[in-house]
């Protein structure tokens, strides 16, 4: 029986991640996926030809291997997401020392700000705002 193109992108894939993983079963591998066992025993066996793009992309997301959108035909996502886990340790470091410098620069600007601004007509200012908008790392 000839192998689908889709069963073997499966098939690399399944040994890429006992490669890196160790030794693991099917229904692991499924599970780091975030598909069934059935439905991936399915692609495996052939039965499966095609998948969806939005479980294509979540696959594609999972094992940061995007060539199995290509191979489906789909257009690559214009962001794309990397998983903290893909990075090494001293990167993380390094992005969470950043975030934590801009929540505080931020947060500096914006008490400066409400400093700055001028009050009301009946002396009300507008500094009983409290939420500052940023982002985290964490």
């Amino acid at each position: 029986m000839i192998k689908s193109p889709l069963t073997e992108w499966f098939e690399k894939a399944y040994l890429d991640f006992q490669y890196s993983h160790g030794r693991s079963a099917l229904d692991v591998f499924a599970d780091h996926l975030g598909i069934s066992r059935g439905y991936l025993s399915q692609i495996l066996n052939g039965y499966k030809k095609n998948i969806a793009k939005k479980t294509a992309i979540l696959i594609s997301q999972r094992l940061n291997d995007y060539s199995l959108l290509d191979l489906l035909g789909y257009s690559r996502p214009k962001e794309i997401a990397v998983p903290f886990s893909s990075l090494p340790p001293e990167f993380v470091e390094l992005l969470k020392t950043i975030d934590l410098e801009i929540e505080k620069t931020l947060r500096e600007r914006h008490q400066q700000q409400v400093v700055d601004e001028p009050q009301g007509e009946e002396g009300e200012g507008h500094n009983s705002v409290t939420e500052i908008p940023y982002f985290s790392l964490r």
